[in-house]
């Protein structure tokens, strides 16, 4: 009789990562109300369980109510109130799961990379790191997104290695998750294109195999968005393949306002006082920052407020201010790399003096740019041995940073990249502990031998 293996490695990292998450939703986040995008998420889900209708307002069928909001997470919400009831408490709980899931699937990254002892360790990081688990706590989709984009940068290199067409089908399947759940994942699409002529470029894939993976994936994506584009279509009459938000992302990020230091003074979202501004070695004034349409001097007639009337003054603005241009996107990439900018919904910022608020806002200050730093050493250690095997992550990394530097500048965007970072902090740890062609022991020993 067989001995059944337990995948104890595994499920360790996954408990240790829930056990943080939960421990991080019943303290911190304890009494946290959705605010913001995290209120609109909320009432699209809990109106789907009551109504059975996908809307913001019932009583206002407007392109906007109809189509604001991708759909993947405002129907996970309404599913589990069906079940569970309207309290916030269990999408956050159902995050904690996710957000483990994400743990693992670095782990397995990092195991089929670099063996499975830096696998442990690159899923424990993954379990302790305040960048990942504090967007667990809240209801905004980063905790999903990162999920369904990790999956599919594994899934690529699980095609790259195998040449299994499961692996590409699985692929399509979550760039197609990825866009529901924001509807900038469709670039991802752009993605597989680059990855397929590199991969052929490099000779790692024949001709036949890089056209057949780069349509297979994009097949399944748009089979699976499809429907919800239908939908809009018939809903709305409008062409809508996911859901409405360009033009407000491109005013609120071009604008006069995002150049300068913002109108309220240093730091409005932090509570005058609060503890957590000591731990914060830079002074943060929202320069470069996505304003919304509320606060920003949009210089449009109020007539003219609608989706063609702001990417117009988009247009017009761009081109009268490219001598900023050059600042503007180095203040967002300043802003991407800095642990944290201006979000208010956070819990830790609803509840800035308790003592678990303080702690994660100093998890957050101090281990960041640890992480970066190991990361960026990760990226030129691993360089030579890993370059062909971690394009998948090379190329999310760029394209996640190129986004946010084209929009909102913010460091809540870099969230769904930030598992990358541990996997390629992981490699650091791998060149300099493991005696392996690549490492810093084996070429040491090669130099004894010779």
């Amino acid at each position: 009789m067989k001995r059944v293996r337990v995948p104890l490695i595994p499920i360790a990292i996954f408990f240790l990562a829930l056990g943080i998450r939960v421990l991080y939703n019943l303290t911190v986040a304890k009494g946290y109300a959705p605010r913001f995008d995290a209120g609109e998420y909320q009432l699209f889900g809990l109106n789907l369980a009551s109504t059975h209708h996908y809307t913001l307002h019932m009583m206002k069928l407007s392109d906007d109510a109809i189509a604001k909001r991708a759909p993947l997470w405002p129907f996970i919400i309404g599913a589990i109130a069906l079940i569970f009831g309207p309290a916030n408490f269990f999408p956050r709980l159902f995050y904690c799961f996710l957000g483990s899931g994400s743990c693992l699937l670095v782990y397995c990254f990092a195991r089929d990379l670099f063996g499975r002892r830096i696998g442990l360790l690159a899923g424990s990081m993954a379990a302790l790191y305040a960048g990942m688990f504090i967007y667990d706590g809240w209801l905004y989709s980063e905790s999903l997104y990162t999920f369904m984009q990790l999956a599919f940068g594994y899934t690529l290199l699980r095609y790259q290695r195998t040449k299994r067409l499961l692996w590409a089908i699985l692929s399509g399947l979550f760039i197609a998750l990825a866009s529901l759940t924001r509807p900038n994942g469709v670039s991802l699409l752009a993605l597989v294109v680059v990855w397929a002529l590199v991969m052929l470029w490099q000779q790692r894939l024949s001709l036949k195999k890089a056209v057949q993976a780069a349509l297979i994936i994009i097949v399944v994506a748009c089979v699976v968005i499809a429907p919800w584009t239908i939908r809009n279509y018939m809903l709305t009459h409008h062409f809508i393949p996911i859901a409405l938000g360009t033009a407000p992302v491109l005013g609120g990020a071009y604008n006069d306002t995002t150049l300068h230091p913002n109108a309220m003074g240093d730091m409005p979202w932090m509570p005058k006082g609060s503890p957590m501004a000591q731990s914060m070695w830079i002074n943060l004034h929202g320069e470069g920052l996505w304003i919304d349409a509320q606060t920003n001097k949009l210089h449009v007639p109020p007539s003219q407020v609608t989706n063609a009337g702001i990417t117009a003054y988009m247009e017009y603005w761009v081109p009268i201010h490219l001598r900023d241009m050059p600042r503007l996107l180095a203040l967002r990439l300043i802003n991407t790399f800095t642990p944290y900018t201006s979000e208010n919904g956070l819990p830790m910022i609803q509840f800035p003096t308790r003592i678990s608020s303080i702690v994660v806002w100093d998890l957050v200050w101090y281990t960041t740019p640890l992480i970066l730093l190991l990361a960026a050493g990760g990226f030129i250690a691993t360089w030579r041995r890993w370059r062909q095997d971690l394009l998948p992550v090379y190329l999310i990394i760029l394209l996640t940073i190129g986004i946010n530097l084209a929009t909102y500048g913010s460091s809540r965007f870099r969230a769904p990249i930030e598992p990358l970072f541990v996997i390629l902090a992981a490699g650091f740890f791998w060149w300099l502990c493991m005696d392996e062609p690549g490492t810093r022991r084996y070429r040491r020993r090669q130099k004894q031998l010779s």
